[in-house]
């Protein structure tokens, strides 16, 4: 009887749409994880300069999953000039998580200096 009502139900439009939002009503949809498998190489910054060579040290160590997130220290104007002139880099202030308490929530991530080499589990991933 049933496979009988689902073969009627598909075949006619309204009563297939009827039949979809009821059963969604009883049976919602479970929410999905998000799951990104992307490495953040961060890089520690507090002046404005150090940029171009942590630019230059990351074009040596990127590659397709990898992003580049920058922890900076110091005058949170020069920070929001900086997050508009380079929307590509993830920007987080280490001010704002010690003034408030909180903590980093980042996976996946992997600190390198721009003054040593690279990393050697970034030739592993």
């Amino acid at each position: 009887m049933k496979k009988y009502i689902i073969k009627i139900a598909k075949k006619n439009e309204l009563l297939y749409r009827i039949a979809k939002r009821f059963y969604r009503s009883i049976r919602p949809a479970a929410p999905a994880y998000y799951r990104n498998y992307d490495y953040n190489i961060a890089y520690e910054m507090e002046e404005e300069n150090q940029l171009s060579l942590i630019l230059d040290h990351y074009a040596k160590v990127k590659k397709t999953n990898t992003r580049l997130l920058i922890l900076w220290k110091g005058n949170p104007l020069c920070l929001h000039r900086l997050m508009r002139e380079h929307p590509f880099i993830l920007f987080l202030s280490i001010d704002y998580y010690e003034r408030y308490h909180q903590k980093l929530m980042v996976n996946h991530l992997i600190f390198a200096d721009y003054q040593q080499d690279i990393p050697s589990v970034l030739r592993l991933i």
